[in-house]
């Protein structure tokens, strides 16, 4: 996630819709080798799709709503994206350990098709269109 933030997403010169849009596909890619891995190789595989394609994703899910912003308004828009990942960080354990309990493959499921409801949102909701 690291290197795709600071070395990767800077030189690909992308805007911030095309960087959420082609890193959530990464994610998306990664999630669905991590629903069901055969091996630790595999898995090594798919856990570096995810946080490559984070990487990707993060800098234009932070970066595309700011474009839409007035001046006045990017502090508050700053605190509701801020407030948005923390509430994130309380949720997902929550949810993924109560999920978990049910079927040990039900959180990555859950996460592959919420990825993919991001990704067609990306292209088919009004405000990316633009």
């Amino acid at each position: 996630m690291i290197l795709a933030q600071a070395l990767v997403a800077p030189r690909l010169n992308w805007g911030a819709k095309k960087l959420f849009r082609r890193g959530l596909i990464i994610v998306l890619l990664g999630l669905l080798l991590l629903v069901y891995p055969l091996n630790l190789g595999l898995f090594i595989v798919a856990s570096i799709l995810t946080g490559f394609g984070l990487g990707l994703a993060m800098p234009g899910y932070n970066t595309a709503p700011t474009l839409q912003m007035k001046p006045e308004e990017q502090g508050g828009l700053a605190g509701l994206i801020n407030a948005n990942n923390g509430a994130a960080y309380v949720v997902a354990p929550i949810a993924s350990t109560a999920l978990y309990g049910l079927s040990p493959w039900l959180p990555m499921t859950c996460c592959t098709v919420l990825i993919a409801a991001a990704i067609l949102l990306s292209f088919y909701h009004p405000e990316f269109r633009k």
